[in-house]
């Protein structure tokens, strides 16, 4: 059997002919073709167990195990600071010269958040 030859395509870029004029108020989009297909009929969907909580609303949590926004010896604020300001990540997790944990949240403004843990 032979092929039929096609022409290439051409790729014409688009030319930017400035904003779109909005339709007047009684002029309605023209649709696509309708189709004549029968509509569906309804199918009543047996109730599971996790029917009770809608689907959108809930998702897995994603846990990602890291030790980038750790410090590995124990260190004070200041020096803490330095770090994580340093560092790309907005948490940062030490402990301070008294052996207690701390974690610092760096603000998108320039100001640090000091969470004592107990």
């Amino acid at each position: 059997m032979a092929r039929r030859k096609t022409a290439k395509r051409v790729w014409v870029p688009k030319v930017y002919q400035g904003p779109k004029k909005p339709r007047p108020p009684g002029r309605a989009k023209k649709s696509a073709k309708k189709s004549k297909a029968a509509p569906k009929k309804a199918v009543a969907k047996k109730k599971s167990i996790g029917d009770e909580f809608p689907a959108d609303d809930f998702t897995e949590p994603h846990l990602i195990r890291t030790t980038k926004g750790v410090a590995r010896r124990p260190m004070g604020i200041e020096e803490a600071v330095k770090v994580a300001q340093d560092s790309d990540r907005s948490v940062f997790v030490f402990r301070d010269l008294d052996d207690q944990a701390i974690v610092l949240h760096l603000l998108g403004n320039g100001r640090v958040e000091v969470i004592e843990v107990p």
